[in-house]
């Protein structure tokens, strides 16, 4: 029986800098060179300052860039490459914006 691929939406927000947005030419790339890991990666979306997020938290199992104000959720991931595992999302997840969990 085959596993379960992972829906994964991808959020991002207009007020922050370009560098901090994953677009699906990102998405698109990051999958094509690491094609064993994409091969576990069903359906992706993407959305701008929660156009969309409501309906994505409904049946995501992965959401990458939510914003901070989703407290709600167990674990965020925000972009840093330096945590792992997930923090709490009341945490962030950075120290040069403030990690309270590092």
């Amino acid at each position: 029986m085959a596993a379960k691929k992972l829906r994964v939406h991808i959020e991002n927000t207009r007020n922050k800098a370009g560098i901090f947005h994953t677009l699906p030419a990102h998405w698109a790339a990051a999958c094509a060179r690491h094609r064993a890991l994409a091969r576990h990666i069903g359906d992706v979306s993407f959305g701008w300052d929660g156009d969309v997020l409501e309906s994505a938290l409904g049946d995501a199992d992965l959401v990458i860039g939510v914003p901070a104000r989703r407290n709600n959720l167990a674990s965020v991931h925000r972009g840093c490459g330096g945590c792992t595992p997930p923090r709490p999302a009341s945490t962030a997840c950075c120290p040069s914006i403030g990690c309270r969990a590092a």
